[in-house]
């Protein structure tokens, strides 16, 4: 990825253009640390960009790579400055609510300490993954542990033979 390109991209990221972003993103790298220290989701969830959060993460953006100064995620950034709609997406794409920053603190201590209500509750009640995908993959998991009629019941217990 050369300056231009990376220039292009970030351009396209500040300036909030969902279609620049996606055909700069060709030719640059989406989790590229701008002066070495943070990405452009880092960058959006501190702004409260959630249409190019969202974007970014549809381009292969990382959900939980970290600032190189706090060790940030994009959700921490986010509940931190309280944009919801940037935590929402987040949730939803499955950032790690467990992961905590330099100072010990997960992105729900921090909207915790700022006060940031509709974020706290979020992250206390956790924005699911769609339920319809979990109920597929719930039922196909109990399907594959169910015997097949006709099949030979397992023994519960362990036998063993001599040696």
């Amino acid at each position: 990825m050369g300056w231009a390109e990376t220039m292009a991209f970030w351009d396209a990221v500040d300036h909030g253009s969902i279609a620049g972003m996606q055909a700069a993103v060709r030719d640059a790298d989406v989790d590229h640390y701008h002066a070495g220290l943070s990405t452009a989701l880092h960058r959006c969830s501190e702004r409260g960009d959630a249409s190019m959060g969202s974007a970014l993460i549809e381009s292969g953006a990382g959900v939980n790579l970290r600032t190189r100064i706090g060790n940030d995620t994009a959700l921490i950034l986010a509940a931190e400055r309280g944009r919801a709609a940037v935590v929402r997406v987040l949730l939803k794409q499955g950032a790690d609510q467990s992961i905590k920053n330099a100072r010990g603190l997960t992105a729900r201590a921090v909207a915790t300490d700022k006060g940031h209500t509709e974020v706290i509750e979020m992250l206390t009640a956790g924005v699911k993954r769609p339920a319809v995908a979990y109920d597929r993959l719930s039922q196909s998991i109990k399907a594959a542990a169910r015997p097949s009629p006709g099949a030979p019941r397992r023994s519960s217990s362990l036998a063993l033979s001599p040696l």
